[in-house]
C-alpha cells in the first residue's frame, strides 16, 4: 500500500530540492515532473517519488511499509539550509546594491556640491572684477572731472557722504 506524505518543510523549489538530495548523498532519477529516489530500502516495494503537483509543490508517495522519517528529516534540514543560505546570498546582493547605490548618490552630491562651489568662485571673481571695472571707471571720471575743472580755473575738494564722493569745485574770486 502506498501512501502521499505531506512534509513539515514545503518542497517548492526544484534546484533546492535536486541540491539538498545531492548533499544528504541519495541518487535519484528525474522523470518530466518527478523525482525519483533509488534507494536500497530492503522492505520498499515501490520507489520513492518527489511529484510535482498542480501548485507547483513537490510531494513525496511512498511505500507505507518503509521508515522514512530518517530520510526526510535529513532531506528537510538540508533543503532548508540551501533555502536559508539562497536568502543570505540575496540579502548579500540586496546590501551591495544598496551601498552601491548610496556610493553612487554621494559621488553625485559630492559632484554637485563641487559644481556649486567653483559657480560661487566664479561669481565671487566676476563680482570682484565688475567692482575693479567700476573703481577703476570712476577714478577716471573723477580725474577727468578734475583735469577740466583746473583747465577752468577751479579747485576740486572731494566731500564723501556715506558711499557717495561728492567733487565740490570752489573758485576763489579777488
Amino acid at each position: 500500500m502506498s501512501c502521499r506524505l505531506t512534509t513539515l518543510t514545503p518542497f517548492i523549489n526544484r534546484e533546492f530540492l535536486l541540491k539538498a538530495l545531492d548533499a544528504c548523498q541519495y541518487k535519484y532519477r528525474i522523470k518530466s515532473n518527478q523525482i525519483i529516489l533509488e534507494q536500497n530500502l530492503s522492505i520498499a516495494y515501490y520507489d520513492l517519488v518527489f511529484e510535482q503537483d498542480h501548485l507547483g509543490k513537490f510531494v513525496l508517495h511512498h511505500d507505507s511499509h518503509t521508515n522514512i522519517h530518517s530520510l526526510l528529516t535529513k532531506l528537510e534540514e538540508q533543503y532548508r539550509r540551501i533555502e536559508q543560505e539562497y536568502i543570505a546570498e540575496l540579502e548579500r546582493q540586496r546590501i551591495a546594491a544598496e551601498k552601491a547605490q548610496i556610493q553612487a548618490e554621494q559621488q553625485r552630491v559630492e559632484a554637485a556640491r563641487k559644481r556649486a562651489i567653483l559657480e560661487q568662485q566664479r561669481i565671487e571673481a566676476e563680482q570682484k572684477r565688475l567692482a575693479e571695472e567700476k573703481r577703476i571707471f570712476v577714478e577716471k571720471q573723477k580725474q577727468a572731472i578734475q583735469e577740466k575743472a583746473r583747465s577752468m580755473g577751479y579747485a576740486v575738494k572731494e566731500v564723501s557722504q556715506g558711499q557717495n564722493v561728492q567733487l565740490v569745485l570752489i573758485r576763489r574770486t579777488y
